[in-house]
């Protein structure tokens, strides 16, 4: 299985984390797939989980995941286990591995590394317009007390502005910085999460120096996971983050 790493997040040793993806030379529709609920074979996505999770040293027993919603919650976490109605998860205690799933949605993985405190954070359209990823480091801020400045930020593989087309219903919904329009259709628009989500993330006075933003689309890019691209065909992909003893 490969991952896809951050040159930021891998400057520090104490934190284990990856971003799953589909695979260079894939053979099958949900080769490397993670989710049980998209109609794999249960057996094999749970050998593709025990693969992801040992590539990461770590133990499935130590995972906290979520079931997301596309909404701008967040969730501060001490125990592992599955989680609802959240799209963020935070913790600060070790051996605790923090999870989300995608498949064109922004991953972002977010670490200080003067509080080790971690974050995971799923943001789709929906999150992103709600300003999730602004408000996970805002909770951040003040539950654990920390400078903005300290963290880093890893804004992951999702759909790029180059494909992600989407309605006016969607587009009206956010500033025309974050939009290109279509080259042959002035009506229609292509969106920026990637973007927008940086965006929220200075706001919340985190320093553009540790900001890594992954120029991979999902759409386009056939190593990864894109409902976009394949719909009821597409696997999920993981990005996981957590601080090591």
């Amino acid at each position: 299985m490969q991952f896809i790493i951050s040159k930021l997040l891998s400057n520090y040793k104490n934190i284990a984390y990856g971003i799953s993806s589909r695979g260079l030379k894939y053979t099958s529709t949900f080769q490397n797939n993670l989710s049980y609920s998209v109609g794999d074979d249960p057996e094999m996505v749970s050998e593709n989980r025990n693969i992801f999770y040992s590539s990461l040293g770590i133990q499935k027993s130590q995972v906290v995941s979520l079931k997301q919603i596309h909404s701008s919650n967040s969730l501060i976490v001490e125990n592992p286990g599955e989680h609802y109605n959240a799209d963020a998860i935070i913790t600060n205690k070790s051996n605790l591995f923090l999870q989300v799933s995608i498949a064109d949605c922004v991953p972002i993985l977010i670490y200080d590394p003067i509080s080790q405190v971690v974050a995971a954070v799923h943001a789709g359209w929906r999150g992103t317009n709600s300003e999730i990823a602004f408000k996970s480091v805002i909770k951040i801020i003040e539950v654990y007390n920390i400078k903005s400045k300290n963290l880093i930020a890893f804004i992951g593989p999702s759909a790029g502005e180059c494909c992600y087309e989407v309605g006016e219903e969607t587009w009206k919904k956010f500033n025309t910085k974050y939009l290109k329009k279509h080259s042959f259709d002035l009506k229609k628009r292509f969106l920026n999460v990637k973007k927008a989500n940086y965006d929220q993330l200075l706001k919340a006075g985190m320093l553009k120096n540790n900001i890594e933003v992954s120029q991979y689309c999902t759409i386009c890019d056939n190593q990864f996971h894109s409902f976009r691209r394949d719909g009821k065909n597409s696997g999920r992909m993981f990005a996981v983050i957590g601080i090591r003893v």
